[in-house]
């Protein structure tokens, strides 16, 4: 089980800004990608988007093969506890954020080996839609029941997801945290990090 957990981190798949000078060296970033720069900013002037890896160490931008319904981008920790993926795909005529939404779902049910997303789904935290720009964003925040993994233990996956969809491209941003069961106080500090890592990444994400 823990494989296909991180198999769905690894395919699917807020905070405070920091200081410029602290992301410097701490974050890696694919080679010769035009969109990235050294200081962990992704830029898309064709899409007009925007993205920042936290200043925490470990933090990296990944592209991955050219697969239809895939991310753009990606933002991944190195020890594959969590991720943020950038999904942009054209606005066609039946798009809205019902459709999305639902598709979204529906994929993430399939690598669960559910028929619904809703199975998996211990809490919702948040969902709502909100404005932005003077369009509408969905906004959702949950976590899984606990999952028996491989070895036995057991963990649950918190979700940050928010979708909007603009005249000319549909923008996803989704992120993921594998958290194990009976965390001691020193691991949870570590994970509450984690949540504020991928919260700063969530809240860094523009469209121009």
């Amino acid at each position: 089980m823990r494989r296909a957990i991180i198999w769905i981190l690894t395919i699917v798949l807020i905070g405070a800004v920091a200081v410029l000078a602290l992301r410097r060296g701490s974050a890696r970033v694919a080679t010769g990608d035009a969109e990235v720069n050294t200081e962990g900013h992704f830029l898309s002037d064709s899409l007009g988007v925007t993205l920042l890896l936290p200043p925490s160490k470990g933090w990296r931008f990944d592209r991955e093969a050219s697969v239809s319904g895939g991310p753009y981008v990606s933002a991944v920790r190195d020890d594959e506890r969590a991720n943020v993926r950038l999904f942009v795909a054209q606005t066609q005529p039946t798009s809205t954020i019902e459709s999305v939404v639902e598709n979204r779902r529906e994929q993430f049910a399939a690598y669960f080996g559910v028929d619904s997303l809703s199975t998996v789904v211990g809490r919702v935290m948040q969902e709502e839609m909100v404005d932005q720009d003077g369009h509408p964003v969905w906004q959702w925040q949950s976590i899984t029941h606990p999952l028996t993994m491989q070895d036995g233990k057991q963990s649950r996956i918190m979700f940050m997801w928010m979708a909007t969809v603009r005249p000319d491209n549909v923008y996803e941003c989704i992120a993921m945290l594998l958290i194990p069961m009976g965390l001691l106080p020193e691991e949870q500090r570590e994970y509450d990090v984690l949540m504020q890592d991928l919260a700063f990444i969530m809240q860094s994400f523009r469209i121009r």
